[in-house]
């Protein structure tokens, strides 16, 4: 039962983002050893409801740590996103060959 736990220190972890701020609110679980944390679905998080989730779940990982975001499909709109989120980001595009775009 998630009750029983005090605190949690997480290095892997996969939720949605709003259970996952809900229980960084709580206290009940602890980034501050996370190294590498990937946003799954990253483009379905520019959606208006995910981002005060996000910016709990992004204001609680280390500064030091590797932030990835995956998506099968990149809209343009996630620029922004990907540069307010990570510090040297760069896109990866696997079509026919491989691309990599620095921003």
């Amino acid at each position: 039962m998630m009750s029983t736990f005090l605190h949690i220190i997480c290095l892997i972890c996969t939720a949605t983002p709003g259970r996952l701020a809900h229980l960084l609110r709580d206290f009940k679980m602890d980034f501050s050893q996370v190294n590498l944390f990937v946003f799954d679905e990253a483009d379905k998080l520019l959606e208006a409801s995910f981002i005060p989730d996000i910016d709990t779940i992004y204001n609680s990982i280390p500064t030091t740590s590797q932030v990835i975001a995956v998506s099968a499909t990149y809209l343009n709109a996630m620029d922004d996103y990907v540069l307010r989120f990570m510090k040297t980001p760069a896109e990866v595009r696997v079509d026919e060959k491989v691309t990599v775009r620095k921003f």
